[in-house]
């Protein structure tokens, strides 16, 4: 689908003529070319299929494009998707696309994050979420999986991993009771959130930090946002934690919007991997039907399996550096 939509480039959008598209590491859904043409230098974001074959997706996607210009506006440093003819979605005969700017900056990798990158982190994030504020009930699902279904669904494709759910299912039954008890104690307060404003979407320049891939803003939870995406950048992704940077993170967005996610009510959401892991177990087993999204539905299951495990034996670490 590269081909065509690279044909559309050429023949419909004033951007010059393509001259390559490398891809660019690092989505684990979406696929991301640093596109070069005669006028210059873009990144060019192919939107999954399978994504874009869900009923909601449309209506998720035009909700994100309003609401990233509502962030510009409000003088958050993001990278907005260009716009052509009224339209920032594009469609190259079934496969939808984004265009953007590129970015002279780079994502700093998990060991070389610092305290100072995530309170940088904390205080956009809480500059995001106090933007507006309004009541409502967080359109927050409750997770609800048979794991032992799904042990046994894995074991006709990939018996390493049927093995490593079955080994913890316990625990994952014991995490999704957890999670759900926090998703339901969720204050009824809603703001615009970025769920996915984790380190690999942060970009580094030399005049700040800039916030790439926004089609995950909502209007959702803000102490959910802020407590999942403290662990991330405290190392949760890579099963780490780092007190420093957790603690920083939540100090700088707590300065920035006036909000406190309590410890106690929020620590079930960490296990918010759970909805992970069960897309991915059916990416490994085939559903999407792409051998290479095979592969990383096996790579981000078995990934997920640890770092479920890794939040839940650090439980009390993590409650000391929330002050708890």
């Amino acid at each position: 689908m590269l081909d065509a939509v690279l044909r559309y480039i050429s023949e419909r959008l004033p951007l010059g003529e393509p001259l390559s598209a490398s891809r660019v590491t690092g989505g684990l859904m979406h696929k991301m070319y640093r596109l070069e043409t005669t006028r210059g230098t873009f990144a060019l974001k192919l939107l999954s299929p399978e994504v874009m074959s869900r009923p909601d997706a449309a209506s998720n996607f035009d909700r994100a494009e309003s609401l990233e210009v509502a962030l510009a506006d409000a003088g958050v440093p993001v990278s907005c998707a260009l716009t052509f003819d009224g339209r920032k979605r594009l469609d190259a005969g079934g496969q939808f696309f984004y265009i953007f700017d590129w970015i002279d900056g780079m994502a700093v990798g998990w060991d070389a994050l610092t305290a100072s990158h995530a309170s940088a982190a904390g205080s956009l994030l809480g500059r995001i979420h106090g933007i507006e504020r309004r009541g409502g009930v967080p359109a927050v699902n409750c997770v609800s999986v048979n794991w032992d279904m799904l042990a046994a669904r894995a074991r006709a494709c990939t018996p390493k991993l049927a093995e490593a759910i079955a080994q913890n299912a316990e625990l994952l039954y014991s995490a999704e009771g957890e999670y759900n008890a926090s998703v339901r104690r969720l204050p009824r307060v809603l703001t615009i959130t970025d769920g996915d404003m984790d380190a690999k979407n942060v970009m580094w320049t030399p005049s700040g930090p800039v916030i790439i891939d926004l089609e995950c803003l909502r209007y959702g939870s803000p102490f959910y946002d802020a407590w999942v995406l403290a662990l991330s950048w405290a190392g949760g992704d890579v099963c780490e934690f780092d007190g420093e940077r957790f603690r920083a993170f939540l100090d700088a967005y707590e300065r920035a919007c006036g909000l406190h996610p309590d410890a106690e009510s929020c620590f079930g959401l960490g296990f918010s991997w759970l909805e992970w892991l069960e897309y991915n177990v059916r990416r490994a087993c085939g559903e999407m039907s792409d051998p290479e999204e095979a592969a990383l539905g096996l790579r981000e299951s078995m990934a997920t399996v640890e770092r479920i495990r890794f939040y839940s034996e650090n439980r009390y670490a993590i409650l000391r550096a929330a002050g708890r």
